[in-house]
């Protein structure tokens, strides 16, 4: 369609004509990049989807739009010229302002929501003033379709129950309203954060500072309001219908507010509360970043301190051992992963041709994970299929044994075989018989990976 301008009427606001003679509003977009013809041709087309879906829902502060437009290289969003002329970004109000703009904000919601229509939110970009300073809401369902592409006042933040998959409900439009409420009358994001994904935890999370610490002119009970409408679960927020009456009642009464003295005596006690509250979230941030090294970090040490102070207990070999039961502790050492039976069992052995090291590290694996998900279960397992030990030599200062074994070692997602034959020489150390040697005579390993496993539908 061919448009005419009439008149500009400031630099975001163009009044216009159709080819028809009506008299048209362009409201310039906003959009933070340059639109490609092709991308808008597109929005355009679905805007008037939009328009078509909501043509039932009419109130006096509603701000409707009817298409996207293109003109003089900028793209408009076009509207009736029936209601104001031009209009500005509302920035600040008082308390009571505050009370009537999100009043206003409730009553359009109710008539989108009789509808069957969830407006996907409320932004503060959205309010706008004329200039008697009246105040309207500028087309939610558009703007929002609209949002990731204009400025960060028109960022609608998904809650909860959104981010974990679910759909958009009445319930999520009070949560939007919750948060334009905050804003309003804290002045402040209710959820600001340095990255988007600590933005996201604190939604989540529900991590918040009370408004009425923030803004202690605030009543108790306007405060919770505002603070059960952010709640992690739908259901316990409160309703429009409950919520217009409560802001309604409290206009009345004028109980949203409490006097400067209250406000005074208490500004002590916010400022207190506020500063726990960032020491808790700094504290809480660190943790998501590196909570998980440090725990494995301190597992590991814990578990260095109680083999050093576990290897000065009781001695499980003693001068009374026999050979072959010392070579006996040896075996079920490595079976059950026992680094203080292998070090009473061995003497100098050569490391490379012993389990010994493998075995400390799936010990110190085991106590780690289990630090971590505070569960008793092994992660790691051992065992022997096959074991057989036959004497070869004995005499007073030495014994020989000859031991075949296959050794299977179960982990998270994998089985390591170990299939040795071994020639183990025991001597007796300090009136103690110990493991002096380990000649390994036949050596093969193979591993086998455990499948993921899967879910039925």
């Amino acid at each position: 369609m061919e448009y005419r301008l009439t008149m500009k009427l400031n630099s975001n606001c163009l009044l216009m004509e159709d080819s028809s003679g009506r008299s048209l509003c362009f409201d310039k977009a906003g959009f933070i990049l340059q639109m490609r013809e092709s991308l808008r041709l597109e929005l355009q087309k679905e805007i008037k989807g939009i328009v078509q879906h909501e043509e039932q829902v009419v109130h006096k502060n509603l701000i409707k739009y009817s298409s996207l437009e293109k003109y003089d290289g900028e793209v408009y969003l076009v509207r009736n010229d029936d209601m104001l002329r031009e209009f500005s970004q509302l920035v600040t109000v008082d308390l009571k302002e505050a009370c009537r703009i999100l009043l206003m904000i409730l009553d359009i919601m109710q008539l989108y929501h009789q509808q069957g229509i969830t407006l996907g939110g409320v932004s503060m970009g959205q309010l706008k003033k004329n200039e008697a300073g009246e105040v309207f809401l500028q087309d939610p369902p558009v703007m929002n379709h609209l949002s990731k592409s204009l400025e960060p006042l028109y960022r609608i933040d998904l809650p909860r129950e959104v981010i974990k998959h679910q759909n958009w409900s009445e319930k999520s439009d009070v949560f939007s309203w919750g948060e334009l409420a905050y804003r309003l009358f804290c002045e402040e994001d209710a959820f600001f954060a340095d990255t988007p994904e600590d933005r996201i935890n604190k939604i989540v999370q529900n991590n918040i500072i009370v408004p009425v610490d923030i803004q202690p002119k605030l009543s108790a009970e306007l405060s919770q309001l505002i603070v059960d409408c952010l709640s992690q679960t739908p259901e316990e927020r409160p309703s429009v219908d409950i919520l217009i009456n409560k802001i309604t009642r409290m206009l009345n009464e004028g109980t949203y507010q409490v006097s400067d003295e209250e406000a005074n005596s208490y500004a002590d006690k916010a400022r207190s509360n506020i500063k726990k509250f960032l020491l808790m979230e700094r504290f809480q941030i660190w943790f998501r970043k590196y909570g998980f090294i440090t725990c494995a970090i301190t597992g590991v040490i814990i578990v260095i301190v109680a083999i050093s102070f576990f290897a000065k207990a009781k001695r499980t070999i003693t001068v009374n051992t026999p050979p072959r039961q010392v070579v006996d502790y040896y075996f079920q050492g490595i079976e059950t992963l026992n680094t203080l039976l292998l070090d009473e069992a061995l003497y100098k052995v050569k490391k490379d041709k012993s389990l010994e090291d493998m075995i400390t590290n799936l010990f110190v694996l085991n106590k780690a994970q289990q630090g971590m998900s505070y569960s008793a279960q092994d992660f790691i397992t051992a065992s022997f299929p096959e074991l057989k030990t036959d004497l070869l030599e004995e005499s007073s200062s030495r014994v020989k044994y000859r031991t075949n074994y296959t050794l299977k070692i179960i982990m998270v997602r994998q089985i390591r075989y170990i299939q040795r034959t071994v020639e183990l020489t025991v001597q007796p150390v300090k009136k103690i018989w110990q493991i002096t040697d380990i000649k390994v005579i036949k050596d093969k390993n193979w591993e086998e990976n455990i499948p993921e496993p899967t879910l039925n539908p």
